[in-house]
């Protein structure tokens, strides 16, 4: 897996788990919760090192933005590109930032509905930095 200069070592497992085209949390062996952002101590109880789990929960956009300035010259040919803020059914408090694929068709230029079903698309992007998570509307 790609490293990055200041990468934080803790997001490993994270990018590990979207390169095998999975989509993992930190969960706690202790009391059972998650927490996104990984810290290695749950938030809920303090126990130290919870244990990456598989998200099964549906996500969900809670809100997106159109970015249209290219913020590296990488990046020219890809805007204008939308980025979502997803949540998911029965994560409480658990926010993920991601790109958002809105599909082609009849209303691939419309904006999506917030509360929309999404799903994880998993695909490689070359370059010095890890996957980055992209989620695609299901259903409007």
């Amino acid at each position: 897996m790609p490293q990055a200069e200041g990468y934080d070592p803790r997001y490993r497992p994270f990018f590990a788990g979207l390169a095998e085209g999975r989509l993992l949390i930190p969960r706690c062996t202790e009391c059972g919760r998650v927490d996104w952002y990984p810290t290695g101590r749950c938030r809920h109880c303090g126990k130290p090192d919870p244990a990456w789990a598989e998200v099964v929960e549906t996500p969900r956009l809670y809100s997106f933005t159109r970015v249209a300035h290219a913020f590296t010259p990488a990046d020219r040919n890809r805007v204008p590109y939308l980025v979502a803020l997803v949540s998911f059914d029965g994560l409480d408090g658990v926010r993920l930032v991601a790109g958002l694929d809105v599909g082609a068709g009849p209303d691939g230029d419309a904006p999506p509905d917030l509360d929309c079903e999404l799903e994880p698309l998993f695909s490689a992007r070359g370059g010095p930095l890890p996957a980055f998570p992209v989620m695609r509307v299901v259903r409007r």
